[in-house]
């Protein structure tokens, strides 16, 4: 689940959710090289969430959260 996505016509983020509430690829945000420019999940408004679930319980060693500069 996320906030309600930014409607940016029909680019890369047009098909905004699936039925389960999950866009088609939200997988992308979990790899390393999403945050390139170029590389976004446009979210409506001046904040938002991104909810991740895990298959199973971890112990996080260190959280990172990157923008790219305008």
């Amino acid at each position: 689940r996320h906030s309600e996505a930014y409607d940016v016509g029909r680019g890369n983020w047009y098909m905004l959710t699936s039925r389960n509430g999950v866009h088609p690829k939200a997988n992308m945000m979990l790899k390393p090289s999403f945050g390139e420019p170029g590389q976004c999940f446009p979210l409506k408004g001046s904040s938002g969430f991104v909810q991740i679930r895990l298959r199973g319980e971890i112990i996080p060693e260190a959280i990172t959260l990157e923008h790219v500069a305008k």
